[in-house]
């Protein structure tokens, strides 16, 4: 009986997300390409409309491409009403009890709470977009904010803890804004510049040691890969936040990881952005309108809020286990 559950539930999980890039795409640097190229000849208007959008704003391009990440300080990408949208968005975060929250995460290092859209969210999200679409090459698609607190009381192997990539698309950035000062002492998110992370990536390829971004190895083994290049720990960023910058960093090209052990508990607000062709997008039943307004950039901008991969699994835990349904 549990064998026949077991094949129907995996049978149900496969036509709920048939819409998504996720089930069919193997998370390479090569599939993620060749798919997403796939995804901007299908959607061609679109991808024409949003593109176009890049040069209303050439002077936002404010990440080097080898990079991969940037720090910026708040006069470089935010306005003074966003500022104050950040100071409602701090006193939310400063309100929530974190030893509550920690009791029901399935990540005990990293826990999270999801922010509204409302319109303190929007104003920062709108003012951040040219920045994020000069980097990824069109205008984006704004997934989720969330409320990060990560308590630095221990660590755990073989999970984001350790060395990736993520696997959403060929870039997306992760936008992290401190809600208190992040120092060594709060367990900063550490990561290798998207130049060198490629060539660790194929390093690892060709000795058989991964086969996808997503998987995750300890430091001995990225510390073996570097000293073969001749490179040294140098190379290797924390990403130290003062409390009035950001950090806009890719973690689809970026090997990273997160928040480790530490003396202080990290606190963040995070904001997901990726193209409009990533996985984490609809392939079909897009549902999107495109209308000559005013309006249009922010449509586009908004249009997956819950139409994207997140929200379907979100739903599929509301179906029986007998349905079928495709959303």
């Amino acid at each position: 009986m549990n064998f026949i559950i077991k094949i129907l539930a995996s049978i149900k999980h496969k036509i709920i997300f048939l819409r998504f890039g996720r089930i069919y795409r193997p998370d390479t640097v090569f599939a993620a390409s060749i798919f997403q190229k796939f995804m901007q000849l299908v959607h061609k208007k679109e991808f024409n409309i949003r593109k176009n959008f890049i040069k209303l704003h050439q002077d936002k391009n404010l990440i080097i491409d080898d990079n991969g990440y940037e720090i910026l300080s708040f006069d470089k990408c935010l306005s003074e009403k966003s500022l104050n949208s950040l100071s409602n968005l701090k006193a939310k975060y400063n309100s929530i009890n974190w030893m509550d929250i920690i009791e029901t995460q399935k990540k005990p290092f990293l826990c999270t709470v999801p922010i509204g859209l409302d319109s303190d969210l929007k104003t920062i999200v709108e003012d951040l977009a040219p920045v994020v679409a000069n980097y990824i090459g069109s205008w984006p698609v704004f997934l989720n904010g969330k409320f990060w607190f990560s308590p630095n009381t221990k660590n755990f192997e073989g999970r984001s803890q350790n060395w990736h990539m993520d696997a959403e698309d060929v870039k997306q950035l992760k936008i992290l804004i401190p809600v208190d000062e992040i120092t060594q002492d709060h367990g900063p998110m550490k990561l290798i510049p998207a130049n060198i992370t490629n060539k660790i990536y194929y390093n690892l390829k060709k000795k058989k040691k991964t086969k996808f971004r997503n998987e995750k190895h300890q430091d001995e083994l990225i510390n073996s890969v570097l000293e073969n290049m001749n490179l040294n720990s140098n190379i290797i960023k924390s990403m130290i936040i003062k409390k009035d910058q950001i950090a806009l960093i890719d973690t689809c090209r970026c090997y990273h990881y997160g928040s480790r052990k530490a003396l202080n508990p990290r606190k963040i607000i995070a904001l997901h952005f990726t193209s409009a062709f990533s996985i984490e997008t609809p392939i079909f039943r897009r549902n999107i309108k495109f209308l000559e307004n005013e309006n249009i950039k922010k449509d586009l901008l908004y249009c997956f809020q819950d139409n994207n991969y997140l929200t379907a699994f979100e739903n599929s835990k509301n179906l029986s286990r007998w349905q079928i349904k495709i959303l």
